[in-house]
């Protein structure tokens, strides 16, 4: 009975897979088409129904970790697995992150409560002195399970970073589906035994030739708006990172002007507003850096935070949140 219950886990977690990357696909689709829209009536409907579609894509995400630990620990499907109790106050002043950044952007970033707890990690670092790659995953979960994850993770990454740096690499090494795809081989196998995955998401800036590239591996998107014309946002979405272990990634490129802002954020923000009851409007985040993108970027990282806190009216997070804050000089 227990192999019967095993195998039927195992079908309802490949349908869980297949409906995520339907949601990506049909969240890519409806943002795309927004965006070619001449009409403000179906631009508001696509960007609603986008936005829909992300929402779902979050939901599914979290059904499947549930759904891999249970497996895991050779559960019935009837049983749940309980989140830890975790909770994290806000500091009395930001942690803001050192930074070595490169001519052409200011960067800012804090991670909360730190970067050495859960299952975030961010990194930042010059490539040749003329770009700059950052890198942002959360792996899903808390406790030994996600630190183990994030260790291996954070190593591989490191000593990929490391090699070809001292080497003096150029750009194309760091590019987002190389990295992606080396990241997912490497790390695929402890996934897989610790029945979890990462988001991810990973960008290298070249300032020079103002244009940027990018990969999303199931991440919240970042807010990107452009300065002086029409708002963006960095929208195409990709399989998780852990998942599959042949899957191949591919990175999209953007065109970059000064006075482009980027704000990049892990899970924790969606999960304050979104599992708390308390709504989370993304429209009201965007509208707020809009009203703020001339303040520099430490200043913008201490309003998104103070603000995530009047909405959280007193109450404390319940997972880790990473914020960065970029802008094209």
């Amino acid at each position: 009975m227990k192999k019967e219950d095993d195998k039927n886990l195992d079908l309802i977690a490949e349908i869980l897979l297949g409906a995520i990357r339907r949601e990506s696909e049909a969240f890519n689709y409806y943002y795309q088409s927004s965006q070619k829209s001449p009409y403000p009536e179906t631009k508001s409907l696509l960007l609603q129904l986008s936005g829909e579609e992300r929402k779902h894509r979050m939901i599914l995400i979290r059904e499947l970790q549930i759904l891999k630990g249970l497996l895991k620990r050779g559960k019935k499907g009837k049983e749940f697995i309980k989140k830890d109790e975790i909770s994290y106050h806000f500091p009395d002043e930001l942690p803001y992150r050192k930074i070595d950044t490169i001519p052409g952007l200011d960067i800012s970033a804090v991670s909360l409560p730190s970067q050495l707890t859960g299952g975030d990690h961010f990194d930042t670092f010059p490539i040749l002195e003329k770009n700059q790659a950052m890198l942002l995953f959360d792996v899903a979960g808390h406790g030994l399970k996600a630190t183990t994850v994030k260790g291996l993770a954070r190593s591989v990454f490191d000593q990929f970073k490391e090699s070809y740096l001292e080497a003096q690499a150029s750009s194309d090494v760091f590019s987002p589906s190389y990295v992606a795809r080396m990241l997912n081989q490497k790390v695929w196998e402890c996934c897989h035994k610790e029945a979890t995955f990462l988001t991810l998401f990973y960008i290298l800036f070249q300032p020079q030739e103002r244009k940027l590239s990018y990969i999303s591996a199931g991440h919240e998107p970042p807010i990107f708006l452009k300065n002086g014309k029409s708002d963006a946002e960095i929208i195409d979405s990709d399989l998780l990172i852990g998942v599959d272990k042949d899957k191949s990634y591919s990175g999209v490129e953007a065109k970059i002007d000064p006075g482009d802002l980027m704000i990049l954020f892990s899970d924790g923000l969606v999960e304050t507003f979104g599992f708390r009851d308390i709504e989370f409007k993304r429209e009201e985040l965007i509208q707020l850096v809009r009203q703020n993108r001339e303040a520099d970027v430490k200043e913008i990282t201490k309003i998104i935070v103070d603000f995530v806190k009047s909405k959280l009216e007193g109450k404390t997070l319940t997972d880790e949140l990473t914020l960065a804050v970029v802008k094209i000089k």
